[in-house]
């Protein structure tokens, strides 16, 4: 029996796959669906928090470009609520009365 070793990276980027139910090429795809771009951001936060990797190491192992990665970890980090956007002081959604 030929048993193949995992790098830490490669084990991530599988324990991820199966939390959120996608396919590890879908991770690495340009799907932009929720459920797939929520795996990848992820992927992203665990390979630069548990691993230590700069954002290019990341980027070139998700095939993603290092800003888009950055992003990615910040926004995983930091969640926002659906409506609200960046730089949005939010009195639109507040009654005027």
């Amino acid at each position: 029996m030929i048993t193949v070793r995992r790098t830490k990276g490669q084990q991530i980027l599988i324990d991820t796959a199966r939390k959120h139910m996608v396919a590890v090429d879908e991770i690495r795809s340009a799907c932009k669906l929720q459920h797939v771009v929520s795996a990848r951001w992820e992927c992203a936060y665990r390979l630069r928090h548990e691993l230590q990797l700069p954002y290019a190491a990341i980027g070139r192992f998700l095939k993603k470009d290092h800003a888009t990665i950055i992003h990615a970890c910040r926004a995983y980090k930091n969640p926002r609520r659906p409506y609200q956007r960046a730089g949005a002081s939010g009195a639109w959604l507040q009654d005027p009365g």
